[in-house]
């Protein structure tokens, strides 16, 4: 019986936490209302925050409130630090956070051309001791995004094709004996997702789904400001879908992905004699870049992969409806010009469906929004 109570104690506990960082609530009464309890249970539950140092609270006035002071109540950020990290199979990027939330550093790893997975296991021990050694205050807890498909109740990766050896890798394991800390992992499309979630504040993020465009192409939903894994924890995986009418039979990421793109413009640069892309190595930075500039082959080179994913979109919004369709990744660097022709494609697709199609939106959140969900992740699921 005690240690029912003191899970539950910890479990409302960790709710209440999750409420005030998400801006769900921010005083004792909005949380009794929001989880109809009786404002003593709520503020029994509050003094103890507020006594062991995880929670303040200040006193504030609206210009149109009457009565006595609302009682507002903030995390304390010097509680401890989180350590988020996001990867792929050319990229990984991780933050350090304090309890509130707040970003106190970044890193960035470029990963080797044919790293195996043993070799980018490594480097995510070192990215993570490099931050928490910069940072040091207590470590309370890690979030992985990990890419391709994943056992989150074990812990283990399970697999993905770009990172040679990449299957039943025991990551939650590995890193739980090398910190001695509380490790936490997902998807890195749902971390990402996670991420816009939290910190996005250019749109509403109750309600959408993100696709994440790089090596491969992932979709990662949150309904009801609630993240989405499915029954086997393999939501998402849009990419892997079938393109109608493709000879030979392709799937929605050997048509969007970066590396489709870049085939693409390597398959049609002598036909641009004036393109930026010719010279030195082709890769997403200059692509990005010379699309940025105008360069008529790399727009039209993304505009193709763009089309195609607004299919992948249109099933996306018969199935799922979502308020938003949002695109992550490096391609997000184009900003408007890459949500109207998205928009523009979705449409296209949609004008025989008889929907109201989704808004598409471009995190503006950069290259760290997935390091920031794994963050995020690792916040919520930490307990007293």
């Amino acid at each position: 019986m005690v240690k029912k109570k003191q899970a539950y104690v910890a479990e409302l506990s960790t709710v209440f936490l999750r409420d005030i960082r998400h801006g769900w609530a921010a005083s004792r009464l909005e949380l009794a209302s929001r989880h109809k309890l009786a404002p003593s249970t709520v503020g029994i539950h509050i003094d103890r925050l507020i006594t062991s140092g995880h929670l303040s609270q200040d006193l504030f006035v609206s210009g149109n409130h009457r009565g006595r002071p609302i009682q507002r109540l903030s995390l304390r950020g010097e509680v401890g630090i989180f350590i988020g990290i996001e990867f792929e199979a050319r990229t990984m990027h991780a933050v350090c956070t304090d309890f509130s939330g707040k970003v106190l550093g970044r890193e960035f790893v470029a990963i080797p051309s044919g790293a195996d997975a043993a070799a980018v296991l490594a480097l995510v021990d070192g990215v993570i001791a490099a931050l928490r050694d910069a940072h040091p205050a207590k470590l309370l807890g890690i979030g992985v995004g990990s890419p391709g498909v994943i056992d989150p109740d074990q812990g283990i990766a399970r697999h993905y094709r770009f990172i040679k050896g990449w299957t039943d890798v025991p990551v939650v394991s590995h890193l739980q004996s090398k910190f001695a800390t509380p490790v936490v992992m997902e998807t890195n499309v749902r971390a990402t997702a996670l991420g816009i979630q939290l910190y996005e504040k250019s749109f509403e993020t109750d309600d959408f789904v993100c696709f994440l465009i790089r090596s491969g192409v992932g979709a990662g939903s949150i309904r009801q400001s609630t993240l989405f894994r499915g029954h086997t924890y393999t939501a998402g995986e849009i990419g892997r879908v079938p393109y109608p009418g493709s000879e030979p039979v392709l799937t929605v990421e050997d048509l969007t992905s970066l590396p489709a793109i870049l085939r693409f413009v390597e398959e049609n640069l002598y036909d641009f004699a004036h393109s930026d892309l010719h010279g030195s190595e082709l890769s997403s930075a200059r692509l990005i870049a010379a699309a940025q500039k105008g360069d008529a082959l790399a727009r039209q080179a993304i505009v193709r992969a763009i089309r195609h994913l607004g299919w992948a979109c249109h099933i996306i919004a018969l199935v799922d409806n979502p308020r938003t369709i949002v695109i992550a990744g490096p391609l997000a660097e184009l900003g408007e010009w890459l949500r109207l022709e998205l928009q523009a494609a979705l449409s296209e697709q949609a004008a025989r469906s008889n929907i109201q199609i989704p808004q598409v939106a471009v995190t503006t959140l950069g290259a760290t929004v997935g390091a920031l969900g794994a963050a995020s992740l690792a916040i919520e699921t930490w307990k007293l």
